[in-house]
């Protein structure tokens, strides 16, 4: 158990006196959550075409994460003319290769196959949340 998990464990434990169940269980959901489009070839290949477009514009990054997570906007509290400069040539490339639109399909059919095969767990974990909302 990390210690977020052990925090959270804690959190509970001083509101609820015991713990039958916390966020940290498998990641929360059932068998880890649904399968991400990150790795689909469908979005594997629109995101090679997103990187293309970057470079195209003088910005090399192998994926919109990593475009993200660039550790050159940490730190800062005002966006600097290249972190500007990268998000406008980041949403022309989303939209010029329907990144968002197929990421999005992409990940709802993963979604509406996992809530299928998983429908009654899913509706024991509900069940199981609701007793610490009531």
């Amino acid at each position: 158990m990390d210690l977020a998990d052990r925090c959270l464990d804690e959190a509970v434990k001083s509101h609820l006196g015991t713990v039958a169940f916390t966020f940290a269980e498998d990641k929360a959901l059932i068998r880890g959550g649904p399968v991400t489009a990150l790795a689909d070839t469908r979005y594997v290949r629109v995101s090679n075409q997103w990187s293309a477009c970057m470079k195209a514009e003088g910005f090399e990054y192998r994926d919109p994460i990593a475009a993200i997570d660039d550790v050159k906007w940490r730190g800062t509290e005002e966006a600097t003319a290249l972190e500007v400069a990268v998000a406008t040539a980041d949403v022309r490339c989303k939209v010029e290769t329907n990144l968002v639109w197929l990421g999005a399909a992409v990940q709802s059919a993963y979604d509406n196959r996992y809530i299928t095969e998983n429908a009654q767990e899913l509706n024991d974990f509900k069940d199981r949340l609701r007793q610490y909302s009531d």
